[in-house]
């Protein structure tokens, strides 16, 4: 596509917005959260998470818009705005939810990429590039895209680390320089992204997602905008019930889980060697 324009018709409008026929670019940055079992198919030089944080941290700081609510349900929240990210003005998306069920069923949830389909629209394919430590990946996606677009892809690098309070934050950034494009394949850039996973009372977990993306290839943010937040929106409600689901709950070695009282509080951290690992790294 390029630089070259072209000319929406009624008909080509319809079918992009249509149910899995756009790509979910907003939440797919967060795709890459764990260490897979493949074998990486390409070295990647190890990303430092202070350098994903600092350059979350500066990209989100410029130009912020308020917040205005888009969706609201039971235990469920929505909004949007308006940020530049590198030179352009961009939609990004916040959206915070809870579910019943473990911090480990947020990363089962993802790292099941055979069954993605089941809650997140248009992935085509995801792919492991490398895992330097269990706790960073780096990953390129492909995405369906329909008519008169080109196929669009990305590579980002992730890197989540648990707090004292048990609550997990996840940093996400484009890094497209560690993987060729495609051919035929327009790169999506400037991918900005943070999850924050924190546990409540009654098993329960907060979940709070902020990311952007610029669909790159020239699309107008008319069209792209709407169907994004569409997307979006039936992604993450699709997301809040699969982490519930039972098949999900069991503990990953890296997340520390935290007890509850009887009466539903969080309380102490239980005897494993993931939150032994966390109290011996928040030692003074």
């Amino acid at each position: 596509m390029g630089a070259r324009q072209f000319r929406i018709t009624g008909k080509a409008l319809r079918v992009m917005t249509q149910r899995r026929h756009w790509p979910m670019l907003l939440l797919l940055t967060s795709m890459p959260l764990f260490a897979a079992t493949e074998t990486p198919a390409k070295a990647v030089p190890e990303v430092q998470k202070s350098d994903l944080q600092q350059d979350a941290k500066q990209q989100r700081l410029k130009n912020q818009q308020p917040w205005a609510l888009y969706r609201q349900f039971p235990q469920f929240e929505m909004h949007k705005r308006e940020t530049k990210l590198g030179t352009r003005l961009v939609l990004e998306i916040q959206a915070q939810f809870t579910y019943n069920g473990s911090l480990s069923a947020f990363f089962r949830v993802l790292r099941d990429t055979e069954h993605a389909g089941n809650w997140l629209d248009s992935a085509k394919s995801v792919s492991i590039i490398a895992s330097p430590t269990p706790f960073e990946d780096s990953v390129h996606t492909t995405f369906e895209t329909p008519w008169p677009l080109q196929q669009r892809d990305m590579v980002t690098c992730s890197r989540w680390q648990q707090a004292a309070d048990y609550s997990i934050e996840m940093h996400i950034v484009g890094c497209t320089g560690q993987w060729p494009v495609p051919a035929k394949t327009v790169r999506i850039e400037q991918v900005v992204a943070q999850w924050t996973l924190k546990p409540l009372a009654d098993h329960r977990v907060q979940v709070l997602y902020t990311g952007t993306a610029d669909a790159g290839g020239g699309l107008p943010r008319w069209l792209g905008d709407p169907v994004a937040l569409a997307s979006s929106l039936r992604s993450f409600r699709a997301l809040q019930q699969q982490l519930a689901l039972p098949f999900y709950q069991q503990p990953v070695d890296e997340v520390c889980e935290p007890l509850f009282t009887n009466e539903g509080q969080v309380t102490a951290a239980a005897e494993t060697s993931a939150c032994g690992a966390l109290l011996q790294r928040l030692k003074p």
